[in-house]
């Protein structure tokens, strides 16, 4: 089978990262001749097998016809199967390519839908997009409840997590070096962290806050604002997460608003002891508090700070919660369990 990711680049988010891992491994597994066509080729681009063909589409352009156009003929000559886009840009432009033509069109969903797209026209043709694709994967239970979907072949499948993740030899430590990662923006609520920071009465917890966006700046200047110089520190971006994250005693996620979390997964996967905002989506499938983690409030100052706080005077439970969080997440992010997932998704489509 031919199958085709489409995506804005392979670079710099957990979407591209996980296009990265699932056409690898459909490739490398499964023997699916395996595409990805990125709109442009950027620096850092997440590592693929070399089963895996990756084609610059070379298609940046600001007009809608022009980048159809160049998506189907790339559709017309290569002859996929099933195309799957990543983004919803990518989407709108990959379902009038494959219009009249044999190739499936399998539509993911990837953010809250709720919230993003921010306008709510783009959210309506998302929508619309979704019941007349020829399936759609979710990434959680609530995605698939916004949509109710009966009428599309569908399917619930999380974010894959590399086994080098789970594999890592995790000695838990006094929760003090906290840390956390994203694109620094209003979505992920770094801010939020900041001001947490600032109540916190042990002055001997640290934050690192790994990630790049346009709230570098702000960010910066609250730090100073408040006096966290040495307490708070902007590590800009790593290429080695999983390094960073065996130096780190507690991991948290403040975001407004969710698809699945690769950075939780993660997290969880290497055994660190997690809090989170119970934001839509994907928090509350992952973590269940007191039981592998903490789940506090979407944007709630104080009842972070209380976390923290507990995870600072109960030493013993916080380590339980790092053992059970990577069990957790062994049982239903570990790669060969979603290939799987993907693998079966793709073969119902095709039947």
């Amino acid at each position: 089978m031919k199958i085709a990711f489409i995506i804005p680049t392979l670079g710099g988010g957990g979407a591209e990262r996980a296009v990265a891992r699932i056409a690898s491994g459909l490739s490398d597994k499964y023997c699916y001749d395996t595409y990805i066509l990125v709109y442009k080729r950027v620096e850092n681009e997440y590592l693929i097998s070399n089963n895996v063909k990756l084609i610059d589409c070379n298609c940046t352009h600001k007009n809608k016809i022009i980048r159809v156009k160049i998506l189907r003929d790339l559709v017309k000559k290569y002859r996929f199967d099933v195309v799957i886009p990543f983004s919803p840009t990518q989407a709108e432009d990959s379902f009038l390519a494959t219009r009249f033509s044999n190739s499936k069109f399998l539509n993911t969903v990837r953010n809250n839908p709720w919230r993003y797209p921010a306008k709510k026209k783009n959210r309506i043709l998302r929508d619309w997009l979704v019941d007349h694709a020829d399936g759609c994967i979710f990434q959680t239970e609530e995605q698939k409840l916004y949509f109710n979907s009966s009428r599309v072949l569908n399917r619930i499948i999380y974010n894959p997590i590399e086994s080098e993740y789970l594999l890592t030899e995790c000695t838990y430590k006094k929760a003090e070096h906290f840390m956390t990662a994203g694109r620094l923006s209003e979505q992920k609520n770094q801010k939020m962290l900041v001001n947490v920071w600032e109540k916190l009465e042990n002055q001997n917890v640290y934050l690192e806050i790994y990630g790049e966006g346009p709230l570098d700046e702000d960010l910066k200047n609250l730090i100073i604002e408040k006096g966290l110089e040495n307490r708070i520190k902007l590590m800009g971006r790593s290429n080695n997460m999983k390094d960073v994250l065996m130096k780190a005693d507690a991991f948290i996620l403040s975001s407004d608003y969710e698809g699945m979390p690769n950075a939780l997964i993660e997290a969880m996967a290497c055994g660190l002891p997690c809090i989170s905002t119970d934001c839509k989506t994907g928090p509350k499938e992952l973590i269940r508090s007191y039981e592998n983690g903490l789940l506090v409030p979407t944007g709630d100052v104080e009842k972070m700070k209380e976390a923290i706080e507990y995870f600072i005077e109960n030493p013993k439970e916080t380590e339980k919660f790092g053992l059970n969080a990577r069990k957790s997440i062994t049982m239903k992010c570990s790669i060969d369990y979603i290939l799987k997932q993907w693998n079966e998704m793709l073969c119902s489509l095709t039947e």
